[in-house]
């Protein structure tokens, strides 16, 4: 099991998603992302509180797949996520833990208005 972590300052008013390539090495069923996907937690403070939201109903894309590398490319949409940081203040310090089943090379958060 892999587990990536990405720190970002999360602003409320966007809307969040990763992407990221997969080589598909073990002939997985692309279309079952809990092969590769395992959760998704969200963590953050609220004056001086932590708390903690996981996610395993992963809602994605299937962006692209190269049947001659065998790489498959995936938006993860967040969904749930983005729902939980409009009830956050602004600029609430959070962080995003991917738990994945295998390794994976940068996982990038992106954010659109």
């Amino acid at each position: 099991m892999h587990i990536c972590e990405i720190d970002s300052l999360i602003n409320s008013s966007k809307e969040y998603f990763i992407k990221f390539t997969y080589k598909n090495t073990k002939n997985y069923d692309v279309n079952n992302i809990h092969n590769i996907v395992n959760y998704i937690r969200l963590k953050y403070e609220i004056n001086r509180s932590k708390f903690v939201v996981e996610y395993d109903n992963i809602e994605f894309e299937l962006l692209k797949i190269d049947k001659n590398t065998n790489e498959v490319f995936y938006k993860l949409l967040l969904t749930k996520i983005n729902a939980k940081l409009k009830t956050l203040p602004t600029n609430t310090d959070c962080h995003l833990i991917i738990c994945l089943k295998d390794e994976i090379e940068n996982p990038s958060l992106f954010a659109q208005k």
